[in-house]
């Protein structure tokens, strides 16, 4: 997915361009509720093999242990239908549909760039003030960071 030029208000210019890479968006943000879904899981069946549980009870739980382990399978397919982009005037994050969203924070809202390096060439860069805002799993987190950085003159 690329950022379509439909999204961007007339004269903006997109600066930089790029997508989260699949399996490291989908291990960065599905760590809690892997270990939640084997801990439902276990509940589960430890429910439903006693005699006094009550077998709905158990299914609901086995439904939400496998909802729960499925969800790195959801988050890589929802890192394939996302982009993040930076233009004169904005960052961007659009993720596809369904549940399409289109994030967008102006850069003099930005007040401060964090790198979170990974392995295989991979980063994070946060931006904003809460954790989850900024481009996740990006190859190309040095030119990410340095056009944010001089477009917002944020702090390092």
């Amino acid at each position: 997915m690329t950022i379509d030029a439909a999204l961007l208000d007339p004269g903006e210019r997109l600066l930089w361009s790029g997508q989260p890479n699949p399996l490291r968006y989908a291990q960065s943000r599905s760590g809690i509720t892997v270990i939640a879904g084997l801990a439902a899981l276990v509940f589960a069946q430890i429910w439903t093999t006693t005699r006094d549980g009550n077998p709905w009870l158990g299914a609901v739980f086995f439904l939400i242990a496998f909802a729960l382990l499925l969800s790195p399978l959801w988050r890589m397919w929802r890192a394939y239908r996302t982009a993040y982009g930076v233009t004169d005037r904005r960052a961007l994050t659009v993720i596809g549909p369904p549940l399409a969203r289109q994030i967008s924070v102006p850069l003099d809202q930005i007040h401060s760039v964090e790198i979170r390096l990974r392995p295989g060439h991979l980063g994070d860069v946060l931006f904003g003030d809460a954790d989850h805002d900024g481009f996740i799993a990006v190859a190309d987190v040095d030119a990410a960071v340095r056009l944010l950085r001089s477009s917002s003159r944020t702090t390092p």
